[in-house]
């Protein structure tokens, strides 16, 4: 290169630079070229596929299947696991039926979660189990699973991790409330174990959060939860904790009428605690030394060696092993509550701290008294010294000296009541010989008294006004829980104490409103005090004082027939107590006695409560009276009873039966009872039924006058409708009742000379029937009696009576001297008229269609004239009713244009001397002159049918008597005076006249009549 010239730098000042091809090199790329160039990937995706059809299968909200979701709950990201559970319960509540298919591998890989560190993961699975899966395996179904999932439960009740261990506790409680029994009888005692680790101090102060009071309060709430499932699983009832309703055995309406028995079981905690008292109160015997000493008593040389060679968990499982994880867990429950520092209760205590006392005692007394098979033979009553000794120093609790808060207060008051609850089952542990009541007695016995008395839910050492303490409205549990430690210390306590205890129930009981729940409560108490028995009401051997004194159960029974009065319908369950407590103080009642005479004076009080009869509307007064001189007619109001359950209804009038006698008000109620339709007809016949149990004095005019009201169908100035198949069921049950009674011979000599009163003046078809049923009774009791006695003369009577010619009418079938009667003669006379009575009116279109006479084709259909079996059954039972029947028919169709009853111009009648007895008082004793129901109100007689209807009804009559293939012996016997009534009803037809239809059809009938009886004499006639 020359000098002095330049080498061109390559590119510096070309704009543009031209590119030379050349043959087999590639052209370099532009600047601005895009690069079109692309890779591609498969993703794969097992199971979810856009495209796979999941038509028909259980999905969740996320198109995920069961299996799908199974499979997410094991995996390592804790979000995906948590929605892995929330998407099985989403799909579990649409689809109940998937967990059933698959339990087992449900079960198995939900159960791998109890341990699992994440706490929202925790939470799911709980909300899970208790929401949709254990809700469908209950019981028998969880079952084969409770191995697999107790394995894993227990798994994570021993994590190293303490909110692993705190939610293994929820999980637990959950499986308890699916299946007590499965885990009780197999696992209750390693679920102990565990709980005895967790308590343990050793366990709870490896962390400052475990070691916390807070942390303490959880694992004892817990131990208490599975305790009470456990004691409720182990015994059919409920276990008694502090807020536990006190049960009472009512009387079952299933049991017999007046065939009950007082089968009341002892009282429980003192058969408990009987072991417990002997070996507290008592030396060891030979038999306890072969058990080894509790640690505590032991040397600390001898302890500290042995806990050198075993520690920790080993240790505690060994004294498990040696003397009950019972016992153990007392041990450390007792430790619990020394660290929460009772002494500081008075001065400044924390609320938690409370709370875990409170739970502490609870599980104490479940362990003592619900679950005695934690303990080996006498090793459970060594600990009661160390409970006593810990426990009675710091109860009750007293208000502190700066107010608590509402909050705190609360927590007291429940610590109070479960310490009580506790040291009352400590009470039957009789005091040495001459040593004066413990201080841990009288302290526990005086605030039972003043939370009854003064409404002291925290004793206080300023005492209040008697104003302020009655203003105190204390809880329905917190008296619930007083009362049942004062049922189960009755016992046990001096008299003085007993008789201040029944006092505090007394003014609890008066000073709290009736449908409050406390007032439950009092009568619960007062029942279950009763319903041990009749000895309660005796004066004990040591003593010498009755447990239960008679004027203090004399005033609780004189409170009940106003508190059920204002209870009305509205709290059934305090209605049915009360009732049951008035039944069973008339069951133990000694007769004669203070308490009989109390319990007899209620009973006009009691009235009000089965039914009232008030005046109507606009009436001046009760008493006023019509312009006729009788009482006005009063309107019948139902009492509270009538809208109560049956079996209270049952064991109200079950009560008639105990009373030492029976009111006249009591027995008036009784009938109303009866024959107003608001009670159920069942009720009506327990009524009867238990009335006519009683065995009363024959003379009895009460129950005489409640059995002819209930026959004759009415209550006198009572306004009520009674229906005729009511009135049947009554008059059937009374008639059964009758010849039961003892000496029915004189109750029937009295009902009849009632009776023949009202045979007039009760001119009804119901009073009708009800007077042909009860002649009946007496009837067929004096055929039955003159048979018994009688014997052979009795048959020489019926030989006698088949030679008689059957057409001598003017001698009779039988006699009063052929046998004993008990009809007499005014009734026996009067009673044709009332059988003519009952059939020309009785409405035969109350029956059905099918067994009545059709007034178109007049034909028979069945049974024709089922109304008049009545009379016919009475004609059976005494022959000597046949003729004047015949008579009485004549006369109804001859005097039925003017009115029912016959009149005293006609020929002579039953009715006619029916009348005369009547206006000559009939020689009835002064005992029975009054009303069937005991009133002086005679009844109007109805008006009857016009014309030639009733003339029809007696010549149906007639026509029925004579196709009774029963009576036709007695037909063919008075032939002549069937002809001579049917001559006289075929000459009222005449008079109503032809035109009429009611006319026609009784001279068509009367034809029919004539008919018959001209062949009943031909066939009567022939050889």
């Amino acid at each position: 290169m020359a000098k002095g010239t330049k080498r061109k730098k390559a590119g510096v000042g070309i704009d543009f630079r031209r590119v030379k091809s050349k043959v087999g090199k590639k052209l370099p790329k532009a600047q601005n070229e895009t690069d079109m160039s692309f890779k591609s990937k498969s993703i794969n995706l097992p199971g979810q596929s856009l495209t796979e059809d999941k038509t028909g299968l259980a999905v969740s909200q996320r198109n995920l299947t069961t299996q799908e979701l199974l499979n997410q709950v094991s995996h390592y990201n804790e979000r995906v696991r948590k929605d892995a559970l929330t998407g099985l319960q989403q799909l579990f509540q649409e689809h109940p039926q998937e967990i059933r298919k698959q339990t087992g591998t449900l079960l198995g890989k939900v159960a791998e979660c109890f341990g699992d560190p994440d706490k929202v993961v925790r939470a799911a699975l709980k909300e899970l189990l208790s929401s949709a899966i254990l809700p469908q395996l209950k019981g028998a179904m969880l079952g084969p699973f409770v191995p697999l999932v107790m394995a894993h439960l227990f798994g994570a009740l021993t994590s190293l991790s303490e909110p692993v261990r705190s939610g293994a506790l929820d999980f637990l409680e959950v499986f308890m409330s699916a299946a007590p029994q499965e885990i009780m009888h197999s696992y209750l005692d390693k679920a102990l174990q565990h709980f005895v680790e967790l308590l343990s101090p050793v366990r709870r102060s490896s962390t400052v959060s475990a070691h916390s009071t807070s942390s303490m309060l959880k694992i004892v709430k817990a131990l208490e939860s599975l305790l009470s499932k456990a004691a409720a699983a182990t015994s059919p009832s409920p276990p008694q904790g502090a807020t536990t309703a006190v049960t009472c055995p009512l009387q079952s309406p299933q049991h017999s009428l007046f065939q009950q028995r007082s089968q009341w079981p002892p009282l429980a905690s003192a058969d408990d605690l009987l072991d417990l008292v002997d070996f507290a109160t008592g030396p060891l015997s030979a038999s306890h030394t072969d058990y080894p000493l509790p640690h505590r008593l032991a040397p600390a040389a001898f302890v500290h060696r042995q806990q050198q060679q075993q520690t920790g968990s080993a240790y505690r499982a060994s004294q498990a092993a040696e003397r009950g994880v019972g016992e153990v867990l007392l041990d450390e429950l007792m430790s619990c509550w020394t660290e929460c520092a009772p002494g500081h209760l008075a001065a400044g205590p924390e609320l938690t701290a409370v709370q875990c006392m409170e739970a502490t005692l609870h599980c104490v007394d479940l362990l003592l008294h619900h679950l005695p098979t934690l303990f080996p033979k006498g090793h459970y009553a060594s600990s009661v010294d160390s409970i006593l000794r810990k426990v009675t120093p710091h109860v009750p609790v007293r208000a502190p000296a700066v107010k608590p808060s509402q909050q705190m207060q609360q927590a007291l008051v429940n610590l109070n009541l479960a310490a009580a609850n506790l040291l009352s089952r400590f009470l039957p542990m009789q005091n040495a010989a001459g040593e004066e009541e413990e201080a841990w007695r009288a302290r526990l016995l005086d605030y039972y008294t003043g939370i009854m008395e003064a409404g002291l839910l925290l004793p206080s050492r300023h005492t209040a006004s008697p104003e302020a303490n009655a203003r105190v409205n204390v809880p329905a549990d917190v008296c619930r829980a007083a009362l049942q430690g004062v049922q189960g210390g009755l016992l046990y306590v001096s008299p003085a104490r007993q008789a201040a205890l029944l006092a505090a129930v007394t003014k609890l009981s008066s000073r709290v409103a009736a449908r409050s729940a406390v007032k439950a409560a009092c009568l619960e108490f007062q029942l279950g005090l009763l319903a041990k028995g009749g000895a309660v009401l005796h004066p004990e051997p040591t003593t010498g004082v009755p447990l239960l004194p008679e004027g203090v159960l004399i005033e609780w029974l004189q409170a009940i027939p106003k508190l059920l009065w204002d209870l009305g319908p509205t709290k059934p369950a305090t209605t049915h107590t009360a009732l049951a407590l008035l039944h069973t103080a008339l069951r133990f009642a000694p007769m004669g006695s203070a308490l009989s005479s109390a319990l007899d004076s209620l009973q006009p009080q009691m009235c009000p409560f089965y039914c009232s009869m008030l005046a109507p509307k606009g009436s001046k007064s009760i008493a006023q009276t019509g312009k006729n001189g009788t009482k006005a007619v009063k309107v019948v109001v139902p009492g509270p009873l009538a809208q109560m359950p049956v079996d209270s209804q049952n064991l109200a009038m079950d009560m008639l039966y105990y009373f030492p006698t029976i009111h006249e008000a009591t027995a008036r109620t009784c009938a109303v009872v009866c024959l107003t339709s608001t009670y159920p007809a069942p009720l009506a016949v327990r009524v009867m039924d238990a009335l006519c149990s009683r065995q009363p004095c024959p003379q009895d005019a009460i129950l005489i006058s409640f059995l002819v009201t209930l026959l004759l169908g009415r209550v006198s100035d009572a306004q009520m409708t009674v229906s005729r198949a009511r009135h049947e069921a009554l008059v059937q049950v009374a008639c059964r009742a009758l010849p039961q009674m003892e000496d029915p011979g004189s109750i029937f000599q009295a009902m009849q000379t009632v009776l023949l009163h009202h045979s007039t003046a009760a001119a009804s078809v119901l009073a009708w029937r009800g007077i042909i049923a009860a002649a009946t009774v007496f009837a067929v009791y004096a055929s039955s009696r003159a048979s018994h006695s009688l014997g052979t003369h009795g048959s020489q009577s019926a030989g006698k009576q088949s030679s008689r010619s059957p057409s001598d009418p003017a001698e009779g079938p039988s006699s009063a001297a052929d046998g004993p009667t008990v009809m007499t003669p005014g009734f026996l006379t009067a009673l044709p008229g009332v059988m003519a009575c009952y059939s020309c009116h009785a409405e035969p279109a109350a029956l059905s269609p099918s067994t009545r006479w059709t007034k178109e084709s007049n034909e028979a259909v069945h049974v024709p004239h089922q109304h008049l079996q009545p009379v016919f059954k009475l004609l059976k039972a005494d022959e000597r009713l046949m003729r004047p029947y015949i008579a009485a028919l004549a006369v109804q169709g001859q005097q039925s244009v003017k009115q029912v009853v016959l009149s005293s111009q006609a020929q002579p009648s039953s009715l006619s001397l029916c009348d005369e007895a009547e206006r000559d008082g009939g020689g009835r004793p002064a005992e029975y002159a009054r009303e069937a129901d005991g009133l002086d109100v005679p009844v109007a007689k109805p008006a009857v049918g016009g014309g030639g209807e009733t003339a029809v009804a007696a010549v149906d009559a007639l026509l029925a008597l004579c196709e009774e293939q029963a009576l036709l012996a007695q037909v063919l016997r008075l032939l002549q005076p069937l002809s001579e009534a049917c001559n006289t009803l075929r000459g009222v037809a005449m008079t109503v006249g032809q035109t009429s239809q009611a006319g026609a059809t009784s001279l068509r009938k009367c034809d029919s009549l004539a008919t018959v009886l001209q062949g009943l004499l031909g066939s009567a006639a022939a050889p």
